[in-house]
């Protein structure tokens, strides 16, 4: 789904006197309806037609001089998380950066770190990781696996 369709009409010149009537069709039909107006030169009024599948969206009115107006969008699925991580180790402690090259996460990742005496505590990476966002994890490393903490710092996912 994609979170919000938004248009936004902009009257760049002079003043419209009345209310004018739109309509926002998509892939199933009409989607929203309603008025704008009045507006004076450089005012603007925005239409939300809220949450929406993917598809083509238009939004439609007839204009003060009874010239049709319409402008067509396409609303693609956002890309899926795309999580990578790094880590770094430093005296007992295991610091893991994870980046998200993709959209938003909305729901926690699971990890788990194994070092060369088997698995560490794992956890979860927050579901609020934005996108083009990172967060560090910090894991306390147990005494044993200081002396191959190298062997802990190759990609995570």
């Amino acid at each position: 789904m994609i979170d919000e369709l938004i248009f936004t009409v902009l009257n760049s010149t002079g003043n419209l006197g009345a209310a004018v009537p739109y309509e926002v069709t998509g892939p199933s039909g009409l989607v929203t309806s309603g008025t704008f107006g009045p507006l004076s030169a450089g005012q603007s009024h925005v239409v939300n037609a809220g949450t929406v599948p993917p598809g083509d969206y238009t939004m439609s009115f007839t204009g003060p001089l009874g010239n049709q107006v319409s402008t067509t969008v396409t609303c693609t699925e956002p890309p899926p998380p795309a999580l990578t991580g790094v880590g770094e180790c430093v005296d007992d402690n295991l610091t893991f950066t994870i980046t998200n090259n993709g959209q938003t996460q909305s729901t926690p990742t699971t990890y788990v770190v194994l070092g060369p005496n088997g698995q560490l505590p794992g956890g979860n990476v927050p579901a609020s990781i934005r996108a083009k966002a990172c967060r560090k994890l910090f894991i306390r490393a147990l005494q044993t696996e200081r002396t191959r903490c190298s062997r802990l710092t190759r990609p995570l996912l």
